[in-house]
């Protein structure tokens, strides 16, 4: 419900669809309600629920209870990827990834958009490449190739929306390079994995 089209009378419409007058029609009202309302239902809960529990690990860890087993066993899908050392690292990647579908929302130039997410990736591939949180060093390197390769396709699809049709010719080449490397490398992470567990 992105409001960017400007009228002469100072108001202004959904980009989308331009007939919706923001916030002064009633179906415009509607959307953003609704938009809020699912976002407080479904994903605030579930970050608030995963923060606590993130919190609670080291508690959990400690006690040897039946209790605080059954709790760490339904609570496994935060931390089991991950190093006991570095068990909060889902919640890095749950934030990362609220985050990343917050920007086109909040930002609504292209170019402040790749920008603001080539901020976000690096300070989390950068994070990842420091602490090394997953369990092997291969899913580290894994994780860390396809996110520099994410990385360098989005600064070509940044220096993309800035070149003329006639001289975008090196970037499409680069970037469709860059892409088959990453999806190749995500092909390779998948096919190992699968073969690992048979």
């Amino acid at each position: 419900f992105w409001c960017t089209i400007e009228h002469p009378s100072g108001s202004s419409s959904m980009l989308e669809s331009p007939s919706t007058l923001c916030w002064s029609t009633a179906s415009h009202v509607s959307i953003a309600v609704l938009g809020v309302l699912g976002f407080l239902l479904v994903p605030a809960p579930f970050v608030a629920f995963s923060t606590f529990a993130t919190i609670k690990c080291p508690a959990y860890f400690a006690d040897h209870s039946e209790v605080a087993t059954r709790k760490l066993h339904a609570l496994r899908f935060i931390y089991v990827r991950f190093q006991p050392s570095r068990y909060w690292y889902g919640l890095v990647l749950l934030a990362r990834n609220l985050v990343l579908a917050f920007i086109p929302m909040v930002i609504h130039e292209a170019g402040l958009q790749i920008c603001v997410v080539f901020a976000v990736l690096l300070l989390v591939t950068s994070a990842q490449q420091f602490t090394k949180p997953w369990l092997t060093s291969v899913a580290n390197l894994t994780d860390s190739l396809l996110s520099n390769l994410l990385l360098l396709l989005l600064l070509c699809g940044f220096a993309a929306t800035e070149m003329s049709v006639t001289n975008q010719w090196p970037i499409r080449a680069l970037g469709v390079t860059v892409f088959v490397l990453f999806l190749g490398g995500a092909l390779a992470a998948i096919v190992r994995s699968i073969y690992l567990f048979f």
